[in-house]
């Protein structure tokens, strides 16, 4: 099975390399405009490659994501941080974690500086993946210190098998930004 960092470098090179194709083949002469909304063609090829890897997506009902507008989407940063937490759920919690995971990623996707929160479960069906899109490091350590935040830390303590794992990985914040059609 591929790891995070490895699907997603993939698809990211899979997405420079056809908007390169594109430039090459495009009659008009290229053009620097860019706008801030974010990548959903990368997006769903990072989760169409996980699916492939034996990972399954979650209902649309249980995925909460959120994109900025342009306007609000200004990337003054040089990083987005993609950050992972795996969990695996006791079976007999798993109804009481979905209600704190759906309160979790709601609040997590209405921060100002979440860029995007997606929900997966894995083929195992108490294995629960989050994957959350800050604008960078600072702005998610920063939502950890908040309420919400570490009320969904102390509740899922009791509601898990063992220790979440975490791992996060800095992207390059033009890979987030677009060309404007």
């Amino acid at each position: 099975m591929m790891s995070c960092a490895e699907i997603i470098t993939m698809c990211l090179q899979s997405a420079k390399h056809q908007q390169q194709q594109q430039h090459l083949f495009a009659k008009e002469p290229r053009t620097p405009r860019r706008s801030c909304a974010p990548p959903l063609s990368i997006i769903e090829d990072i989760f169409r490659r996980a699916d492939k890897n034996g990972v399954h997506l979650q209902p649309e009902n249980h995925c909460v994501s959120t994109f900025p507008s342009p306007q609000q989407a200004k990337m003054e940063c040089q990083n987005v941080l993609l950050v992972q937490r795996q969990m695996l759920v006791m079976e007999n919690n798993l109804s009481e974690f979905q209600k704190e995971l759906e309160k979790y990623t709601i609040a997590a996707s209405h921060h100002g500086d979440s860029l995007h929160v997606y929900v997966q479960k894995q083929t195992e069906e108490r294995r629960v993946v989050v994957y959350e899109f800050w604008r960078d490091r600072a702005s998610w350590t920063s939502y950890l210190q908040s309420s919400v935040s570490k009320a969904f830390q102390h509740t899922i303590i009791k509601l898990l098998e063992g220790a979440e794992q975490v791992s996060t990985i800095l992207l390059p914040a033009s890979w987030w930004i677009v060309k404007s059609n």
